[in-house]
């Protein structure tokens, strides 16, 4: 048997595993006889390969690795099977070569004919049979250190402050559901760079509680686990990255029927799935583009990310008159209500406001381009952040004139009068981008205006906007 070459170590570990379609394949009855009968010992005990196989395969395993196949007959004799692993010493007596089974319930005593180096051995080696099959339900795994992660190569992506976010691929043998969920194997794991588990608990409970939202336009993580001091959180790996990577992969596809369709289909999805969280009075807390993921596997998706930093209310906001707090926001998005005061308590219709800018984006960008988008960017920067809205002297809110430009320019765009895109910009303008709170929209006020938009481009052809033709305000830009 070759197991050492079968071995995988992962980097995002450096714990090595046998994989279980491996461990199938190398430990078969004719394996085991042929193992067992090159020793002596075989006139002495019969040869019982099948009972290895149904019931002892990685013990056999971790005999073997360390050169002491014979001795699974010592430990088959004292009722050892697969399910008792991982094996320990006895907490209150170290130095016995005495292990427990993982339940700490039954005791082997074969293991005190052994010597200590060889215990060590079995005591170390056996982790390498026990990488767990990773589920898509949700489940919090809690892993010993010496226990291999089954995510195969894995590269770190991007850091920030809080966390690491790392790219890999779950083993094949390894998974149950990726493949029906996804499409693939490949996740995102993000590492919370906090070494107790403080961040890690409360992304964690947010998850938990909005987990059996099945939305298809919101996140939902596979599972968590604890790896010595690093905690981690398993999600679906979007290839084709976020909205703004969208932007600028599809900065010069043709702008068709159906693709203005599936991006007010989108538009659509994204408010409605922000509605889902709201109804669990649930508010994200930080929404942008960067945060809203394309997925182009099983079917082209936006998705509402990095929902783990929202906060959920212990009452519902109009009883309590207050919202929740959210840190780690990205300034550019964040509604009036809460400048100079990041830890400030918000309500969940701070959500539509960053929406409502989310959304001018989209149609500033699928009427002109990603550099437009850009510009428009840079002519709110204020410092580190570009603002929808600006602060007056006299402590007052405005909407930035550049964004008061900006919309008067869409609407006089022919492209976004009395169709599609002219009422998207209305309910963008008079719903969702209002410096008083309560003058905007619930979010399902505005999946309610969306879905009338698309009913209405259904029966009316229309009334979706001819994007290739060019604007009279381009024209005329472009005579001057």
């Amino acid at each position: 048997m070759h197991l050492n070459n079968a071995i995988i170590t992962p980097a995002l570990t450096s714990k090595p595993f046998l994989p279980l379609d491996a461990l199938e394949e190398l430990i078969t009855a004719d394996n085991v006889k042929a193992e067992l009968t090159t020793r002596w010992y075989q006139k002495l005990f019969p040869v019982r390969p099948s009972e290895i196989v149904k019931n002892a395969k990685k013990t056999f395993t971790i005999l073997t690795l360390i050169g002491v196949s014979d001795k699974i007959w010592e430990l088959l004799a004292e009722g050892m099977s697969d399910e008792h692993l991982p094996l320990s010493r006895h907490s209150e007596d170290p130095f016995s070569n005495v292990l427990l089974s993982a339940d700490r319930k039954k005791r082997f005593q074969s293991f005190q004919k052994w010597n200590d180096a060889r215990v060590n051995d079995f005591v170390t080696k056996q982790w390498v049979v026990q990488a767990p099959v990773l589920d898509v339900a949700g489940k919090h795994y809690t892993l010993n250190e010496h226990c291999a992660i089954p995510i195969v190569n894995s590269e770190e992506i991007e850091g920030g402050q809080y966390s690491i976010v790392h790219r890999g691929e779950v083993h094949p043998a390894h998974q149950n559901g990726f493949m029906t969920e996804n499409g693939n194997l490949r996740v995102a794991i993000k590492e919370f760079k906090r070494r107790d588990s403080t961040d890690f608990d409360r992304e964690k409970g947010n998850l938990e509680n909005i987990y059996n939202i099945r939305h298809q336009h919101l996140i939902r993580y596979h599972a968590t686990y604890q790896w010595s001091n690093r905690y981690c959180v398993i999600f679906p790996w979007a290839d084709g990255g976020n909205l703004s990577k969208f932007w600028k992969q599809n900065d010069q596809k043709e702008k068709t029927t159906q693709f203005t369709t599936w991006s007010l289909q989108q538009m659509h999805g994204l408010a409605a799935a922000l509605e889902a969280l709201h109804i669990k009075n649930c508010r994200h807390g930080d929404l942008k583009p960067d945060n809203i993921l394309y997925f182009n596997q099983l079917e082209e998706n936006l998705v509402i990310a990095d929902v783990g930093i929202s906060r959920f209310h212990k009452e519902v906001t109009m009883l309590r008159k207050e919202g929740t707090k959210t840190q780690a926001t990205t300034p550019s998005y964040q509604g009036p209500e809460v400048f100079g005061a990041p830890d400030a308590p918000r309500p969940r219709r701070y959500d539509i406001w960053s929406l409502g800018c989310i959304l001018l984006e989209f149609l500033v960008w699928y009427l002109h381009n990603l550099q437009t988008v850009e510009d428009f960017h840079e002519s709110r920067a204020t410092g580190e952040s570009s603002f929808f809205y600006k602060h007056m002297a006299d402590g007052s809110f405005k909407i930035h004139p550049k964004v008061v430009d900006k919309i008067s320019a869409l609407q006089a765009d022919t492209r976004c009068q009395e169709n599609a895109f002219g009422d998207l910009l209305a309910l963008i303008k008079d719903h969702m981008l209002q410096i008083k709170v309560e003058q905007r929209h619930n979010a399902d006020q505005v999946v309610a205006k969306l879905a009338q938009i698309l009913e209405k481009s259904e029966v009316d052809p229309s009334y979706l906007p001819t994007v290739s033709e060019v604007s009279l305000s381009e024209l005329a830009d472009s005579q001057l």
